[in-house]
């Protein structure tokens, strides 16, 4: 979905950058591309990557779950490690998200919006593992 739709203000205004959201259907979550892991929260909440060509990527599950303290998450990396595009980040526990009132929406971001000419999302009904969802058009450069 849209960044615009996401119920936190922080990234629907795109403060945070350009990207996308997904409503998940389990509590997966992959890396979207290969890179560096710059950021693993202590919450397992959110995660930084850096990819090769130096874009910055925040993926970040859940509105509010920062206040979880990383209860019903599992991290599976850790900071400074070489991830791959579909290797698994984290897992969290959907349903109890749920029930304890999260929106559990997982929203991709590439913070460094501003180096690039464009970052867009395609638009899917369904995003699969190892589906491409945003894109990078980088700048011209004379």
């Amino acid at each position: 979905m849209s960044l615009k739709n996401v119920k936190d203000k922080l990234f629907s205004s795109e403060l945070m950058g350009k990207g996308a959201a997904i409503m998940p259907k389990n509590g997966d979550v992959y890396a979207p591309c290969d890179g560096i892991l710059t950021t693993v929260f202590d919450t397992h909440h959110a995660y930084g990557i850096k990819t090769e060509d130096g874009a910055e990527i925040l993926i970040h599950i859940g509105i509010d779950t920062v206040n979880l303290k990383g209860e019903y998450f599992t991290s599976y990396v850790e900071k400074g490690q070489t991830v791959n595009q579909g290797d698994k980040l984290c897992s969290f526990d959907l349903e109890k998200i749920k029930e304890l009132g999260y929106d559990p929406t997982v929203i991709t971001v590439v913070t460094n919006t501003q180096d690039y000419a464009a970052v867009e999302e395609f638009n899917h009904d369904k995003v699969k593992q190892g589906s491409q969802f945003i894109t990078l058009t980088p700048k011209a450069t004379l």
